[in-house]
């Protein structure tokens, strides 16, 4: 979740026990019997297992940058704690290049779209040119997201969809300036 919306990871707890008994799957109904629920802050399990050894968070100042569907989040953590304060979760996920494409070309169905510029299929030549004239707005805007950012010793990224890889998963270390 979210660091801002990780204050509500009680309410969530609480919700997902009392809908146990009334899961449907396929028509049927289940009864699950919830032994124990985890639920991280964003960027946790990246924190958590990926860094690499080199780093040791409990020195560093270390920031997660998590590009995802629906928000961009800059998660950071000083000396292994993290810090709420600097940590922050926008709109800029790769829905903002979506919703851009859709406003230039009037495509009515916004998951169609964003299926068919993540795959890179059935791209008419027309959605292709605005996806290229998109693109550079939308890196645009992380670069003055992470211009707005304070500095860190190391920053850990996780990106769902790059510029022209869609179907890949892309993660990378970068040492902080």
């Amino acid at each position: 979740m979210p660091f801002d919306e990780y204050v509500t990871k009680d309410r969530l707890e609480e919700g997902l026990v009392a809908a146990q008994e009334t899961v449907l799957y396929c028509g049927r109904s289940l009864s699950l019997d919830l032994n124990e629920i985890t639920i991280c802050p964003e960027g946790a399990g990246l924190f958590l297992q990926g860094l690499p050894r080199k780093i040791n968070p409990q020195l560093a100042r270390v920031a997660v940058l998590v590009i995802g569907h629906r928000n961009t989040s800059w998660l950071v953590t000083d000396k292994g704690y993290p810090s709420v304060m600097e940590s922050v979760t926008n709109n800029l996920g790769f829905r903002w290049l979506v919703q851009e494409v859709q406003k230039r070309t009037g495509h009515k169905d916004e998951i169609a779209l964003a299926e068919m510029i993540f795959t890179g299929k059935n791209l008419r030549p027309e959605l292709q040119q605005e996806i290229k004239k998109c693109l550079p707005l939308y890196w645009q805007q992380i670069r003055l997201f992470l211009t707005e950012q304070n500095p860190v010793d190391y920053v850990w990224c996780a990106v769902v969809a790059q510029q022209c890889s869609w179907n890949k998963k892309s993660w990378a270390i970068y040492q902080g300036k």
